[in-house]
């Protein structure tokens, strides 16, 4: 039986040969950012080679996210992503909530570990991006500061229902754009970080007061940016969509949100995007 091994920053460009492996467009940035916020499991071949991998995320509050279960195309049939998943699982608290976003093939093994349905998410991508007037009411956008980080925490952790300290923080520093709503009073009313992959410009995490306020902030960090966009949205937060489309985007798929756990999520219903769906 092959031992589970934890990653470091050193396995990186393995696991971006593994996610590659699968059609998957991680990067060295990405990595990065998941291993700063949380830990990384996998087996090597005989030779060295990564050929599985799972990363767990927690956020304090007893929840936790589950991701980029893969298990290279040449070794599947053999439980490697059972047990990468299982050593993600004994790496937080027996009682932590564990929250993932499920491809249709790892649904059967989640079900099977205990996690069960308890939303959708909306993938979305576009081409290009399509600016249009907007309205905005006298609402400013601009560049996140550093005087914002305590009120975009607070509001991360309602919106989200966790503590992602450690993630935005790296998020923040990862991110192509990273900007903020305010009020004419001055106060906050949502934040939104775009992050450029190998692919797609990632939009999200995207926290916000109302569909205008998210519409304002989408704009912002997309307007000046030419090449493929990615967003993935909560199924609530669908009245978005008619501004989306607009924009250019398209509905590409509508994976599960699967949990483990009975726990109410105790979100706030202003999350609007995922940072990513390894991020929950």
């Amino acid at each position: 039986m092959l031992k589970v091994e934890r990653f470091c920053e050193d396995d990186i460009p393995g696991l971006v040969a593994l996610s590659a492996a699968v059609g998957w467009d991680y990067d060295e940035a990405e990595l990065r950012t998941v291993l700063s916020a949380g830990e990384m499991f996998g087996q090597l071949d005989e030779t060295g080679k990564i050929i599985s991998s799972a990363a767990i995320i927690s956020y304090g509050q007893g929840l936790a996210s589950l991701g980029m279960v893969i298990v290279h195309p040449d070794h599947r049939g053999l439980g490697l992503g059972k047990m990468v998943t299982e050593k993600c699982l004994k790496a937080v608290p027996e009682e932590t909530a564990v929250m993932l976003v499920a491809t249709p093939e790892g649904r059967p093994m989640y079900e099977k570990m205990g996690f069960f349905e308890t939303g959708k998410i909306i993938k979305c991508i576009a081409d290009n991006y399509t600016p249009g007037d907007l309205n905005d009411d006298g609402i400013e956008i601009r560049r996140v500061v550093s005087d914002d980080m305590a009120t975009i925490l607070d509001m991360d952790r309602k919106a989200f229902g966790g503590d992602r300290r450690k993630l935005m923080e790296s998020r923040i520093r990862q991110a192509r754009r990273s900007v903020v709503a305010m009020n004419k009073q001055g106060k906050l009313l949502g934040f939104c970080l775009s992050v450029e992959g190998p692919v797609n410009m990632i939009i999200g995490p995207l926290v916000a007061e109302n569909d205008q306020v998210a519409a304002l902030l989408i704009d912002a960090v997309s307007k000046d940016y030419k090449g493929k966009f990615r967003i993935d949205l909560p199924a609530e937060r669908n009245s978005i969509l008619p501004f989306l489309k607009a924009r250019g985007f398209v509905e590409a798929a509508m994976p599960p949100l699967m949990l483990n756990s009975d726990r109410p999520m105790g979100r706030d219903s202003k999350l609007y995007a995922l940072a990513a769906q390894i991020f929950g």
